[in-house]
């Protein structure tokens, strides 16, 4: 027998290509996470800068108006006159003594508009509401309302 022959091993090769394998796999996983997560951070920077784009626009015309209605009443004009020049922003004008009310809105977006209203009196403007209010309308109902409660 050949007592004195020893058989030589191959070098293993088996376990490090898996090892590898696995950790080229979660690098690539971890890859692909991150770029989706940046793609939509990105989108979401897009419509956060498009939306206040959005509101500053209105909010400038807004200042405006403002000040086209104040040179209005400086100016002695009607409030006739005043809220026809304005019909396009829904202005309500009303007067008690020599204080004007007068509100109105500007569209900021499709569902959203800038509510301002201010009170006129003797030269001063008080700025009584300047905000965003959502016109969206839910017409669907909520499913969890169809539920029987005991």
């Amino acid at each position: 027998m050949m007592k004195g022959k020893l058989k030589a091993m191959g070098l293993p090769i088996g376990g490090p290509s898996i090892l590898m394998a696995f950790i080229l796999l979660c690098l690539t996983i971890f890859a692909c996470i991150s770029f989706m997560a940046a793609n939509r951070d990105y989108k979401l920077s897009q419509k956060t800068a498009e939306s206040l784009t959005q509101y500053y626009v209105a909010d400038n015309k807004a200042e405006e108006i403002l000040a086209e209605i104040d040179d209005s009443l400086k100016n002695n004009e009607e409030i006739e006159s005043i809220e026809s020049n304005l019909k396009d922003y829904k202005t309500i004008i009303t007067k008690e003594g020599n204080v004007m009310n007068i509100s109105y809105a500007v569209a900021v977006k499709d569902e959203m508009e800038l509510a301002v209203s201010a009170k006129f009196t003797e030269g001063k403007v008080e700025i009584l509401g300047w905000k965003v209010v959502n016109n969206r309308v839910i017409e669907d109902t909520p499913t969890f309302l169809d539920l029987p409660v005991f």
